[in-house]
């Protein structure tokens, strides 16, 4: 288990090395009586050679199970992940929601 924790609304940089960058935006709240933020990451950036992956949770006013809220990007092109099941001789591969 791997724990951090950052401010809201802050960007860190996770992984830092010379072929390779990991940010992480986080968001938030401040419970009343507590000293510091309740975080959580909304979105991950992977940079790597002259690419970048970014995954993201969508922001919403009301949050919805039923509405998929993740946003994935590759080099700034929205990326569609299709709900899917595909076998290939013993191998499978399953995308699911």
């Amino acid at each position: 288990m791997f724990y951090f924790h950052g401010a809201k609304g802050g960007n860190f940089t996770i992984v830092s090395d010379k072929n390779l960058q990991i940010n992480a935006y986080f968001i938030g709240t401040r419970p009343a009586g507590r000293t510091r933020d309740f975080t959580w990451v909304q979105a991950l950036a992977v940079m790597f050679d002259t690419h970048t992956l970014v995954i993201a949770a969508k922001r919403v006013s009301k949050w919805d199970d039923k509405v998929d809220a993740l946003m994935v990007n590759w080099d700034g092109e929205a990326v569609i992940i299709l709900l899917m099941e595909t076998r290939n001789g013993g191998r499978m591969a399953k995308t699911e929601r």
